[in-house]
């Protein structure tokens, strides 16, 4: 009795343990992720560099939202993670504020530039 008892406890102690290793191997493993994604978000890269970019006429047609504008960038090519422009936008001044319209975006453009392409000022008449 007393040896199964102590196979028991052995086998118990085991089980806890890996159970423990396995969640810290989860949390560094999701922590590495999410630390990659929060720098991607600030350091702000363009997708190519002067030598290599590229410009494009993109149309943002009336009624898309901020993630349909971000779709539309990586369909064509001018961002490579529309989640991260998404995100990007969001923490940005120019949410809410994109118009639809004809823009000329340049591989070689910053989000934050692209979002300032995208998002003209109005004019306003001088009286």
């Amino acid at each position: 009795m007393e040896a199964r008892k102590l196979a028991g406890t052995i086998l118990s102690v085991s089980c806890k343990t890996l159970l423990f290793v396995l969640v810290v191997f989860l949390l560094i493993f999701v922590g590495r992720g999410l630390y990659n994604f929060g720098q991607k978000i600030f350091r702000e890269e363009a997708l190519t560099t002067e030598e290599y970019a590229y410009s494009k006429e993109i149309t943002i047609p009336e009624g898309k939202s901020v993630m349909d504008v971000a779709e539309i960038l990586e369909e064509e090519g001018m961002i490579e993670d529309s989640k991260l422009f998404f995100v990007q936008v969001l923490l940005s001044d120019y949410y809410k504020k994109i118009v639809p319209g004809t823009y000329t975006i340049s591989t070689d453009m910053k989000p934050t530039e692209i979002m300032i392409t995208i998002s003209p000022e109005p004019e306003t008449t001088e009286e």
